[in-house]
């Protein structure tokens, strides 16, 4: 999916016009222009450092990004003895490569006898070599010189990310963008470029690491394509900036890695500060929404975004990878991390300084702990931290898991992983020697890095996690407990689980050989209203990095934000269903009973009648873009055709209804990004708005080519009718949006 933008799109230009909108791809020039300096620097075109992307580049420097963007760098050196242009002499600087492009025909001189080294490429020039190494000719792009080739670059994609006239000189980085953009393309006959670049190539590769150890050396590529990862020399060392990057791996006729070119049409740099299984979400404020099935790249691994987004975490630098189409289809993290973790044996500066010490810290730092930037006080005995020197931050974890050592590999001596509750982890070499002591079968407590690595293993006897989350049912008959941060256990049920609980919070126990027993969650740690200015619940502080949980009626339990909760500061203790405190004596889990509403499914409901053993019945079924809620059983003073929002159980019971009110609005009423005017009172757009077509009866739904589902509908008509769940003042949200 695309990411979801802080503006609306609308395809009316006069709609466009009136909410001041922001273009889709909003990546950062320094990254795309670093990727793509990275990629000539992987084909051998310079060194690190050797050409900086501001230098502006002369025709001889284009000459040797051109020989490699051909794929033909190495066989410069038969050419450094000729003598083609008066002005470039043989074994002159560049003179090898400017032969070689001339030879290939790709760029030539001035029509004198000459080829202006020295001078400065214009964006023609450069521009024309481009169109030129893909094949395509004269005859094909046209007889305007420059304008022709020019307006085929534009065509093809050549000129994303620059904006020059003709005749303009070019820099280093902006060549490299050219360059790169097109490997990146098609040749004029349909074929990949970059698959014809070297002896051999492959395709929809991941590169891993750059600097791997194996049976090659130290200094391998590691390389995830067709399902399995693999090895392979350098024959030029690829730099740190591809790594992380999915596309075409280039291969010499020694089977050596030569190049490597991403598909990547842009990528940006982003501070974390949450992620779920199908979003990441900025220290800005801006949403990316990432396929399940997206790469995630973390210590030379590739992982499926769905499971890997348990290593992100808040005050990490991540590279998010884009294609053409705004899509993130790689997550890449930082590869300078330690890897080292230190765990806390008392609280506040006495746990500082022990992390200070152990983990080498000079200088300043920033301290983030369950996804929040934390003050000293906020550390706790058996936190965990790591650090990562890219960005000076200190990331502190309270994640810890509990239950029985199902499995280990390769020795329970020196493990590195270790299966606990049906999870396997990674044992940092720090831990392996708390594992020396202990035998398969014992119950341990894990506690984990912010990446979910195993930093030490300590007994239940002198230390015990509480593990509450949501109880899931899966396709097999076994169960998963999802925790908060995105852990979770696994298991076969081994207390009869019933299916009452599927979908709610409960407390959940790893007995072993695959089993686990769940409880639901009942008498509260705390009591008293949760005040947000004050981080409060009763006279409990709430944790870093607090889990909010929300439920209507005994409904399924989904998790929300504080943020959700943006109008009022305080809520009544009458709200509060249940409240967790943690071993450092803090709030870490609250369930909200229908605060915000949005454990609701929202949409059209329908009624139907039906026979059953005791007479007639009624069941509700409420439709969406999502899809169906399924026949619901106890449904009362619904009508058919009515927008409402319903919350139900797994058993298919209605657990609550609730009424929308429907108010007309025109197309100027949508202010900025997240509001409607509703009569001179403005409600807030929810995050899943629903959008429905009353004369087609469809639902719209995001596509990338053709818009959001809102942009889609408010360009189709100016007859719009909002839907609202509560008054504005109560938090109320537009749920559904209809169009005529």
């Amino acid at each position: 999916m695309k990411r979801k933008l802080p503006a609306l799109v609308l395809a009316l230009a006069i709609v466009i016009s009136a909410f001041g909108l922001v273009p889709a791809a909003a990546a950062s020039t320094d990254s795309n222009t670093e990727l793509a300096m990275a990629v000539l620097e992987g084909l051998g075109a310079f060194d690190d450092g050797e050409m900086t992307s501001s230098d502006t580049i002369t025709r001889g420097e284009f000459a040797r990004l051109l020989a490699y963007a051909l794929g033909k760098g190495s066989e410069a050196s038969s050419y450094e003895r000729r003598t083609m242009y008066t002005d470039v002499p043989a074994g002159s600087d560049n003179a090898s490569y400017i032969n070689l492009v001339s030879s290939e025909g790709v760029l030539t001189g001035n029509g004198d006898g000459t080829f202006s080294p020295d001078d400065g490429i214009t964006y023609a020039a450069a521009v024309t070599a481009a169109i030129r190494i893909l094949g395509y000719t004269s005859a094909e792009v046209g007889t305007a010189w420059p304008e022709d080739y020019i307006s085929l670059a534009d065509d093809i994609g050549l000129s994303d990310g620059i904006s020059l006239s003709s005749d303009s000189s070019m820099t280093a980085g902006q060549a490299a963008r050219l360059l790169y953009n097109a490997m990146r393309s098609d040749t004029a006959s349909g074929a990949s470029y970059a698959s014809q670049m070297s002896a051999s190539s492959l395709s929809d590769a991941i590169l891993l690491s750059n600097s791997a150890s194996s049976d090659l050396g130290y200094n391998s590529a590691k390389v995830y394509a067709n399902s399995s990862s693999t090895y392979y020399s350098q024959a030029v060392s690829l730099p740190g900036e591809l790594v992380g990057t999915s596309g075409t791996l280039l291969l010499n006729s020694s089977g050596a890695v030569c190049g490597f070119i991403p598909d990547a049409a842009s990528v940006v740099s982003v501070k974390v500060s949450s992620a779920t299984s199908a979003s990441l979400t900025t220290d800005s404020g801006s949403t990316y929404s990432i396929p399940t099935s997206a790469s995630i790249v973390y210590r030379s691994e590739r992982y499926s975004y769905a499971t890997g987004y348990i290593y992100l975490s808040s005050g990490t630098t991540v590279r998010l990878f884009l294609n053409s189409e705004g899509d993130v289809e790689t997550v890449g993290m930082p590869t300078d991390t330690s890897g080292e973790a230190s765990v806390a044996s008392g609280s506040g500066s006495s746990a500082l300084s022990k992390f200070i010490k152990e983990l080498g810290i000079t200088g300043n730092y920033t301290i983030y702990k369950s996804g929040d930037e934390a003050s000293v006080d906020e550390l706790a005995k058996y936190d965990v931290a790591t650090y990562d020197a890219a960005n000076a931050a200190i990331l502190v974890s309270d994640r810890r898991i509990t239950g029985v050592i199902e499995a280990v590999y390769p020795s329970m001596d020196a493990p590195q992983t270790v299966t606990v509750a049906g999870v396997e982890y990674s044992v940092l070499e720090g831990a392996q020697d708390d594992f020396s002591q202990l035998t398969l079968g014992r119950t341990v407590t894990l506690l984990l890095t912010t990446d979910a690595s195993v930093a030490a293993a300590e007994t239940a006897s002198s230390y015990k996690s509480d593990m509450i989350g949501i109880l899931e049912e899966n396709s097999d008959g076994s169960y998963t407990v999802s925790l908060p941060g995105g852990l979770s256990v696994s298991g076969e049920g081994d207390n009869g689980v019933e299916s009452r609980y599927i979908g709610t919070l409960v407390s959940v126990h790893s007995s072993g050989s695959g089993n686990i027993s769940v409880t639901p969650v009942s008498d509260s740690d705390a009591y008293g209203r949760l005040d947000l200015s004050e981080g409060t619940l009763g006279s409990y502080d709430l944790a870093a990095g607090v889990t909010v949980y929300e439920w209507a009626g005994r409904g399924y339990v989904t998790e929300i934000s504080l943020d959700d909760i943006d109008w009022t500061t305080t809520v009544g203790a009458s709200s509060i269903s249940y409240a967790h405190i943690n071993a450092a004596g803090d709030v870490d889990i609250v369930l909200l009973n229908n605060v915000t509403g949005n454990s609701y499914t929202y949409g059209l409901a329908s009624m139907s009648s039906g026979d059953s053993s005791f007479g007639s019945s009624t069941s509700l079924t409420v439709t969406n873009a999502d899809g169906s809620t399924g026949a619901l059983t106890g449904a009362t003073g619904v009508r058919t055709g009515s927008f409402i929002g319903v919350a139900y159980t797994a058993a298919g019971a209605v657990a609550d209804t609730v009424a929308l009110t429907g108010e007309s609005v025109g197309r100027s009423d949508f202010v900025g990004s997240e509001y409607v005017d509703v009569d001179g009172t403005l409600y807030r757009l929810a995050d899943n708005v629903q959008v429905y077509n009353s004369t087609t009866g469809t639902w719209y739904t995001d596509s990338t080519s053709l818009g959001t589902a809102l942009e889609r509908a408010l360009a189709y008509s100016s007859d719009i009718t909002v839907y609202y769940d509560r008054d504005a003042d109560s938090g109320g949200r537009i749920r559904v949006v209809v169009v005529e």
